[in-house]
């Protein structure tokens, strides 16, 4: 996110607020998505769960696979198809960003050839998915709720199927408090105009009113009077008379 001050990190729960207006954010698990494999493109294969048989303690697999999770009993398992991965991440051009680039480069001691980059964007792959078998992480729905001058909800917004650390969900939410601050502010110069539209008409109208007061022979205390009902009759709407 690009912004000139680094915000605060936004934690689960938690109150923040933006110009007099609070926002109440929460960080919920997103149990509508399901393995990351199967909710987007850009991953290695993963075999479906694998058993062993019936008298043997191996799993069946082929040369080119790696064991990617079991269950608890260890009676069945997923497998990584990493020789197919490096294939479809060279055909496919998987690169690494500028951090773990540096880090590869680091790590070599030279810069790496992109045939060293295939290979280990496929690895963060494989430790990404497997992190998600072993509920490492999981996925989130951040979800952001203005709250009105009780506390209570005016207005939300959700956004479901996020991954990151705690520094990318807080600067997820801060963009969505953003997109709403955007209505926030509409609402508000909608507000002013209106309300400049009524004082404006309120105003003529208690000049009018006013001088068929004194057409009226109405003395000054008279016209004080009904000026102080016209004002009245005007407050709720937020505009005044003089």
């Amino acid at each position: 996110m690009n912004t000139a001050t680094k915000r605060p990190v936004i934690d689960h729960d938690e109150i923040v607020e933006v110009e007099g207006v609070r926002f109440r954010v929460a960080f919920e698990r997103d149990d509508d998505m399901g393995p990351p494999w199967k909710e987007h493109d850009g991953h290695g294969p993963v075999s479906d769960w694998r058993s062993k048989g019936p008298y043997s303690n191996y799993y069946s697999k082929s040369p080119g696979e790696r064991l990617l999770c079991a269950d608890d009993r260890d009676r069945s398992a997923r497998f990584y198809d990493w020789q197919a991965a490096i294939k479809q991440a060279q055909s496919e051009g998987w690169g690494l960003n500028d951090d773990a680039l540096h880090d590869l480069a680091h790590k070599l001691g030279r810069e790496p050839t992109m045939r060293e980059c295939n290979e280990e964007a496929v690895r963060r792959d494989f430790e990404y998915l497997r992190a998600w078998c072993n509920d490492e992480w999981e996925w989130k729905c951040i979800g952001v709720h203005r709250l009105d001058e009780n506390g209570n909800d005016a207005d939300s917004d959700y956004l479901g199927g996020c991954s990151g650390d705690d520094q990318y969900l807080s600067d997820t939410a801060w963009e969505m408090i953003d997109q709403m601050m955007v209505k926030v502010r509409e609402e508000r110069a909608a507000e002013a105009t209106e309300k400049a539209e009524l004082q404006n008409i309120a105003t003529d109208m208690w000049s009018r009113v006013e001088a068929y007061l004194y057409d009226l022979r109405y003395t000054d205390e008279m016209v004080g009077v009904e000026r102080e009902r016209f004002k009245l009759l005007c407050a709720p709407a937020g505009v005044t008379v003089e």
